[in-house]
């Protein structure tokens, strides 16, 4: 993580996340992406989970499998590890309000834009200023019935791009750039997916689409708007 003058402490485990808000003053703003392991020991996920809010951990309560409650744990414990160090606030302090069709924002008028998605043993996340910002990331599952799911979703164009490239890869990065493209611009699954047509490694304008090689065997696109802006990429770590 990068340096800075004062740091806040979080845990009992003495994590500490530095105070970050200065890093984002530049313009035009600059995008970062997080990502961390979310498989953790029992007793870590417990104390994570306290720095969630009830709304949180109901939310990782409806997950069927335990596995999947402490991943969903993790990955918002990390998210509000993180937006704390922008704000310099306690991570159970971080506010967040809903959007109409269900986009998260932070509570505070101004604040920064952030977006958070985990699959696997993999959390990500992109924190900007006054950007609308997505990621996607999406474990490479090689038992998905990605031909049934294209037909359903994908454009003829994509269709013809997915037919011409290695599988099941291609799917996944396919995916992870429509996926990113409608979290940011906040309609999520509700629009249509076959009227948002991408293609891995272009953009698709309004939105600067962004690959990202985040771990093996996962595919994971960011989508930002404003000007076009190299992503800094930056694993977190002590959790």
């Amino acid at each position: 993580m990068p340096s800075a003058k004062g740091r806040a402490p979080v845990l009992s485990r003495n994590v500490t996340i530095p105070v970050l808000n200065a890093s984002l003053t530049s313009e035009p703003s600059p995008v970062h992406v997080w990502f961390w392991r979310t498989d953790f020991e029992e007793s870590r996920c417990a104390e994570l989970a306290r720095l969630l809010s009830p709304a949180e951990r109901a939310a990782a309560e409806r997950f069927r499998f335990p596995r999947d409650r402490a991943r969903s744990v993790i990955s918002h414990a990390g998210l509000r590890l993180l937006l704390a160090g922008y704000l310099n606030l306690p991570p159970e302090s971080v506010a967040f309000t809903v959007e109409g069709a269900g986009k998260p924002r932070l509570a505070a008028p101004g604040a920064i834009s952030f977006n958070l998605s985990h699959s696997g043993v993999y959390a990500a996340a992109v924190v900007s200023r006054g950007r609308n910002v997505g990621i996607d990331i999406e474990e490479i599952r090689p038992n998905v019935a990605w031909r049934d799911i294209a037909g359903r979703f994908f454009s003829a164009e994509e269709a013809v791009w997915l037919d011409s490239m290695p599988e099941p890869e291609s799917f996944f990065r396919l995916w992870t750039a429509k996926e990113a493209v409608l979290k940011a611009a906040g309609t999520g699954l509700t629009a249509p997916l076959d009227r948002i047509r991408v293609r891995p490694g272009e953009d698709a304008p309004p939105w600067n689409l962004r690959e990202l090689d985040l771990a093996p065997g996962y595919a994971a696109t960011l989508a930002f708007d404003g000007p076009p802006a190299q992503p800094e990429v930056r694993l977190l770590t002590g959790l």
